[in-house]
C-alpha cells in the first residue's frame, strides 16, 4: 500500500466541506489534493519540458541565413521565445492528458483510489483534482489565445520574412542575380575587396512603366551610421520606358554614379504589408474585411483559423475529462489497466492528429471544418462526463446497499 493510502487508512476521512471547493477534507489537510499537486506539477513540467525540442525544429531554418545573408545571430534570441506560445497552447492538451493518465493510473495501481473509495470518497470527488487542474490549463490557454498567439506570430512573420528578403552588402555572392527588394535586383561578376566589386548590374523594375539596367565596370559600398551608398564607376545606364503602348529606349553613359541602397544595410528592418490570418486578433476573425469575404480560399483560411483559436483552448478540459473518466470508470480489479491507457492513447492521440491535419490548410468547407472541430472537442468531453457520472453512481448506489 502507498504512503497516500496509508496515510489514508490511518487517519480516517471526515467529510468537511470547504466553502469554495466542497472537498472532502482528511486529517490535517486535503491528503489526496496535496499528493496529485505535487505529481502532477513534476509530470506536467516534464510533459511541457518536451516543447523545447519542436521550438528547436522550427529555429533551424533562420540558422541558414544568419550564415549566408549576414542576419545578426541576435535575430534567434529575438525568434525563440515567440515559438512558445503556440507551442505550448497546442501541446498542452496532450501533456496534460499525459499527466493526468499517469498519475491516476498510478495511484490505481497502487491501490490509492481504492483506499480512498473505502473511506468514503465518491469517484466524482477523486476526480475534482484533475477537473481543476485541467480548468486551469484551459484558462491559460484561452489568455494565451486571445493576446499572445496575435502578437507572437505576428513578430514571428516579420522576423521570417526579414530572414527571406534581408541580405547585407557583404554576403552579396559572385555569379548571381539576387533580389534585395521589390522589383530591385543586383548582379556580382567578382568581388575585389571587402567593399569594392567588378563588373556589376543593378536592374530596378519597381515602376510598372519603366525598367533601368545600370552597369559598372567597378562599383563600390560606402556605409555609413545613416545611409548605404553604392558608388558606381565608368558604366551606362539603359532606361525602357513604356507608355501608350509604346517603348522607348535611352541610353547614357557615365564616369561615376551614386545609388542609394538602405536596403542592404546590415539590421535594416523591413515591414510587410500585410498579415495572414493567424497574426490576426479574434476580433478581427470575427468580421473579416470585404477582400477576404470576396474570396472563397482566404475566407476558409480565415474562418480555420477562428474556429482553431476558439476551441484549441478548451481541448484541455476535454481530454483531462475524458483522461479520468476512463481512467475512473472502466477500472475494475478484473479489467487490464493496458485497456483504459489503450484507449486513451487512441483515443486523444487521434482526434489531436486530426486536429493538427486540419490545421494544415486541409481543403474542406467551413461547415465541414467546424463539424470535425466541434466533434474533437465535444466527443472526449461526453465520454469522460458519462463515464464519470456513471461510475459515480454506480459507487454511490454500492455504498448504500453495503450500508443497509
Amino acid at each position: 500500500m502507498s504512503e497516500l493510502a496509508a496515510s489514508v487508512a490511518g487517519e480516517g476521512v471526515s467529510e468537511k466541506t470547504t466553502g469554495k471547493i466542497g472537498v472532502f477534507r482528511m486529517g490535517r489537510g486535503s491528503i489526496f489534493w496535496n499528493h496529485f499537486g505535487r505529481q502532477a506539477a513534476l509530470l506536467l513540467a516534464i510533459s511541457l519540458g518536451l516543447t523545447i525540442p519542436l521550438v528547436l525544429l522550427h529555429i533551424v531554418p533562420l540558422i541558414e541565413p544568419i550564415f549566408t545573408r549576414g542576419l545578426s545571430p541576435k535575430l534567434l534570441y529575438d525568434a525563440v521565445p515567440l515559438f512558445f506560445p503556440l507551442i505550448f497552447y497546442l501541446a498542452t492538451p496532450v501533456f496534460l492528458a499525459i499527466t493526468l493518465a499517469r498519475f491516476y493510473d498510478g495511484a490505481l495501481a497502487d491501490n490509492e483510489i481504492t483506499a480512498l473509495n473505502a473511506a468514503g470518497l465518491s469517484k466524482l470527488s477523486v476526480a475534482k483534482p484533475a477537473i481543476a487542474l485541467s480548468v486551469i490549463a484551459t484558462a491559460v490557454c484561452v489568455a494565451i489565445s486571445v493576446y499572445l498567439i496575435p502578437a507572437s506570430l505576428r513578430s514571428l512573420e516579420n522576423i521570417r520574412y526579414n530572414a527571406r528578403t534581408y541580405i547585407h552588402y557583404r554576403a552579396l555572392p559572385e555569379g548571381r542575380f539576387i533580389g534585395v527588394k521589390r522589383g530591385v535586383t543586383i548582379y556580382i561578376y567578382r568581388w575585389i575587396s571587402d567593399t569594392e566589386v567588378e563588373d556589376v548590374f543593378l536592374i530596378d523594375k519597381s515602376k510598372p512603366d519603366q525598367s533601368r539596367v545600370l552597369f559598372a565596370r567597378k562599383g563600390e559600398f560606402v556605409e555609413d551610421p545613416e545611409k548605404l551608398v553604392l558608388v558606381l564607376h565608368r558604366g551606362r545606364i539603359d532606361v525602357v520606358t513604356r507608355k501608350t503602348g509604346k517603348a522607348k529606349y535611352d541610353s547614357v553613359s557615365f564616369n561615376r554614379l551614386s545609388q542609394h541602397l538602405p536596403m542592404l544595410r546590415r539590421n535594416v528592418w523591413r515591414v510587410r504589408g500585410w498579415r495572414g490570418p493567424e497574426e490576426q486578433t479574434i476580433a478581427a476573425l470575427l468580421d473579416p474585411p470585404a477582400s477576404v469575404l470576396r474570396s472563397p480560399s482566404k475566407s476558409r483560411k480565415w474562418r480555420g483559423e477562428l474556429y482553431r483559436r476558439l476551441i484549441a483552448p478548451f481541448l484541455c478540459l476535454s481530454y483531462g475529462i475524458f483522461c479520468v473518466g476512463v481512467l475512473l470508470g472502466m477500472h475494475s480489479p478484473r479489467r487490464d489497466r493496458m485497456k483504459s491507457l489503450g484507449v486513451i492513447a487512441v483515443v486523444v492521440g487521434g482526434l489531436h492528429l486530426t486536429f493538427f491535419l486540419l490545421l494544415q490548410g486541409v481543403v474542406l468547407p467551413a461547415s465541414a471544418i467546424l463539424g470535425l472541430f466541434g466533434a474533437i472537442l465535444v466527443l472526449p468531453l461526453g465520454a469522460g462526463l458519462f463515464l464519470l457520472v456513471r461510475t459515480d453512481r454506480r459507487t454511490t448506489r454500492l455504498a448504500r446497499a453495503a450500508a443497509a
